[in-house]
């Protein structure tokens, strides 16, 4: 059975990154043989890789958002561009702000 698992794995890692649907995988699926129990089983997999790849798409929306924060802070601190003092305060910090709270909501709504 592990065997049959880690087969199923590959191809189901290649349908998420094709963005395929659940119904459109248990059609192949059925096409190369498996049974209906077999398929059900290889459903909470499909979840758990599609969700592996949302949490780390979340991740790096935090630490950019976190990155982007940082810089406007030391920006707007040191306040080398006082012209762009506006931007760099409002504008920049609203960017990473949002960022990072998409990031959040990629991560924590499962």
């Amino acid at each position: 059975m592990t065997n049959t698992d880690s087969i199923t794995n590959g191809y189901l890692e290649q349908w998420v990154a094709q963005k395929l649907d659940w119904d459109a995988i248990q059609e192949k699926l059925m096409a190369m043989g498996f049974t209906k129990s077999e398929i059900e089983g290889q459903e909470t997999s499909y979840k758990k890789i599609r969700y592996k790849k949302r949490k780390t798409t979340g991740f790096i929306l935090m630490g950019l958002g976190s990155f982007l924060g940082f810089i406007s802070c030391v920006l707007t601190m040191t306040n080398i561009m006082p012209d762009w003092n506006d931007f760099l305060l409002y504008g920049l910090t609203s960017i990473a702000v949002g960022t990072a709270f998409y990031g959040m909501y990629l991560v924590f709504e499962g």
